[in-house]
């Protein structure tokens, strides 16, 4: 999979299906400021902008 995260290219051969788009960016590119507060979607807090 390739994809470009605030114009970086990103190549990830092995995604983990078990996690989500917020998990993915906070622990495995350090993009600490995505927050997640209720862990359902349900509050907004880790809402990201795709284009």
């Amino acid at each position: 999979m390739i994809f470009y995260v605030n114009a970086q290219k990103i190549i990830e051969t092995s995604p983990n299906p078990k996690w989500t788009l917020a998990f993915y960016l906070r622990n495995k590119l350090r993009l600490t400021g995505t927050k997640v507060a209720c862990g359902e979607g349900g509050c907004g807090a880790c809402t990201v902008m795709l284009s």
